[in-house]
């Protein structure tokens, strides 16, 4: 059975449309080449290296934060600032090239920081961003392809869409989903063995591999998904015209078929 459209849902759908990301600004990440993690009881380095031979370091030592050699903050040894800097690295030990990007710009600062620490933590998250993200600037907009990676804690959902057609779909797609959303659109996404996603993950037009975790829901709109071994998602899977393919993995909350067309499972 089809679900009954309500204004709460076409409003959010037309909001979608309304905060969307000119497609003229296409968001990519940098290919990593080379990567150096470096750790010890005071302190740890991560070193990469970029295809276009561009460098990137971010250092904390004995309390002091820097990039690229410029002190940018501090921190006190042991402190959420502290922990939350290790993990990240220590994430940075386990990945490569792209799933090692996504990871660093998807980094946000521990929420219970204040004052200096605070300042400190939002200067590494803009670094990140700044060293990984590449703007592509296309000057015929009619070419563009449009693409979307959305991750701000606190927002909705910042979706390029390519034709109006696509709304009604996502209208039903995203209803209840919660704020914390992550947006692909016309791209590939793999979860890695070991990482957790706490949000919903929405990929349109592109393949969604689950070899971790998703401790949320997932939509998937033309495209396929794969729960691969141990990968497991939390909520529910909802699809439309989407292949889905459970390799030994988990869809705790089950599938919905948004379109109730037929799916192929593997």
């Amino acid at each position: 059975m089809r679900m009954r459209s309500s204004p709460g849902r076409a409003l959010a759908a037309l909001a979608l449309a309304a905060v969307l990301v000119p497609a003229s600004a296409e968001a990519q990440l940098r290919e990593i080449v080379t990567k150096n993690v470096a750790a010890s009881s005071s302190g740890a380095e991560l070193e990469l290296e970029f295809v276009d031979e561009g460098t990137f370091a971010l250092a904390f030592e004995d309390g002091t934060i820097l990039v690229d050699g410029d002190e940018v903050g501090s921190y006190v040894r042991g402190d959420a600032l502290d922990r939350a800097l290790r993990a990240l690295l220590g994430q940075a030990m386990a990945l490569e090239n792209g799933a090692l990007a996504e990871v660093l710009v998807a980094w946000e600062p521990p929420t219970e920081l204040q004052g200096r620490a605070q300042e400190s933590a939002r200067a590494v998250d803009r670094a990140l961003h700044e060293a990984i993200e590449v703007a592509d600037r296309r000057s015929d907009e009619s070419e563009a392809e449009p693409t979307a990676n959305v991750s701000e804690e606190g927002s909705l959902v910042r979706l390029l869409v390519n034709s109006v057609e696509r709304l009604g779909v996502l209208e039903e797609a995203l209803d209840g989903v919660g704020e914390d959303v992550r947006i692909h659109l016309d791209e590939d996404v793999t979860i890695p063995e070991g990482t957790v996603v706490a949000s919903t993950v929405v990929v349109i037009g592109g393949r969604l591999r689950v070899e971790g975790g998703i401790d949320g829901d997932v939509v998937v709109v033309d495209g396929s998904l794969e729960v691969r071994d141990d990968g497991w998602i939390e909520g529910e899977a909802r699809v439309a015209d989407a292949r889905v393919v459970r390799d030994n993995g988990e869809i705790r909350g089950g599938v919905v078929d948004v379109l109730d067309t037929e799916r192929a499972y593997e």
